[in-house]
Parts: structure tokens; C-alpha cells; sequence
């Protein structure tokens, strides 16, 4: 019975540290977002917050490969007639290429998946919102405590489309910001 609880503990454990488990928050300095489908419309967007998760698998513990998600709060154009709140909730797949340090780990990280585009009324008036592809290049360092910070610039795109006595008009957004986070990384 000890040779097989042994055996049990050993499979279950054999590749303990693999996985990596980071919750974070952001802070998103102030972007431009361009609506329409030219993009030579744009509006400066206030600073905002959001959070987010990630779960990550590590080859050779340099390369990780997973899956994260993002909640921005909901942030407006910086002026002051303002036209409503928006925020991208965006769901990605992503890499992560780890350096080795002595007292802290710099790491250079992509991401890319898809965005949900969400608004107040003020934001939405009589559009329906739809979602696009979201992007994110970046780097940081990973502290000998499980302390991450993290810097990144990200692009979410999405769009509204409207119905003018009924032709479907499309509105293109895009959103484009720098942001930096602070987390905390749990092995497993």
C-alpha cells in the first residue's frame, strides 16, 4: 500500500512547478481610441484600471504558453462633453519567454485573442456593439518573491454598427493604449 500511495504522490506531483498561476492589476495610462473606419477620427481616453488573470504551462521553464483574461472598468473620452463609457474584456492565448537573473527574472510576453466591447447607454445610443481581435506586446520582471510587474501596449479593436432605415452601417474602434501592472504569481 506505501509503494502505491508513493507511486500515486510521484505522478501527481512529478512535474510540480510547470504551471504558474498570476493575478494582476493595471493601471492603463491614457490612450487614443479611433472610431470609424478611417481611423482619422480619434479621442484621447482617460486613465483607467483594470484586472487580470493568467494561467501559464512552462516548457524547460523559459517558455510559457497559456490562456488569460482582462476586465478594464469602464473608461470615457478625456473632454468634456463626454459620449458615454466603454471598456474591452478581451480573452487570449499567450507566450512568455523568461530570462534568468540572479535576484530578478526579466520576461518578454505576447498576447493575442479576442475582445468583448461593452458601454453604458450614453456609449451605445442606438448601436449594437460587436467585439474584435485584441493584441498586447510587452516585458517586465518577475521578483524573487513571486512579485510581478509587467508593462505592456495593447490594441483592442471592436465596433459598433448601426441600422439607418434598414442598411446595416459599421463603425470601426480602435483602442489603443500603454498600461503597467503589479501581481502575484502562484506556482503549482
Amino acid at each position: 500500500m506505501l509503494v502505491f500511495q508513493l507511486t500515486l504522490t510521484e505522478a501527481l506531483f512529478a512535474n510540480a512547478g510547470d504551471f504558474e498561476f498570476i493575478v494582476k492589476g493595471y493601471i492603463d495610462l491614457p490612450g487614443k481610441a479611433y472610431i470609424d473606419n478611417t481611423h482619422s477620427y480619434h479621442k484621447d481616453i482617460k486613465m483607467g484600471f483594470s484586472l487580470g488573470c493568467e494561467l501559464l504551462k512552462y516548457k524547460r521553464d523559459m517558455f510559457g504558453f497559456g490562456i488569460g483574461a482582462l476586465y478594464q472598468f469602464p473608461r470615457e473620452a478625456d473632454e468634456f462633453d463626454s459620449h458615454g463609457k466603454f471598456s474591452f474584456m478581451p480573452i487570449y492565448g499567450m507566450l512568455k519567454v523568461n530570462f534568468s537573473g540572479r535576484h530578478a527574472n526579466p520576461f518578454c510576453v505576447v498576447h493575442y485573442g479576442y475582445n468583448f466591447l461593452m458601454g453604458d447607454d450614453d456609449f451605445k445610443k442606438d448601436t449594437e456593439l460587436r467585439g474584435g481581435h485584441y493584441f498586447s506586446i510587452g516585458g517586465g520582471v518577475k521578483l524573487k518573491w513571486s512579485i510581478v510587474i509587467e508593462f505592456l501596449y495593447s490594441i483592442h479593436w471592436g465596433g459598433r454598427t448601426r441600422d439607418v432605415n434598414g442598411s446595416k452601417y459599421d463603425l470601426d474602434a480602435l483602442y489603443r493604449k500603454f498600461a503597467m501592472s503589479i501581481g502575484y504569481a502562484y506556482g503549482f
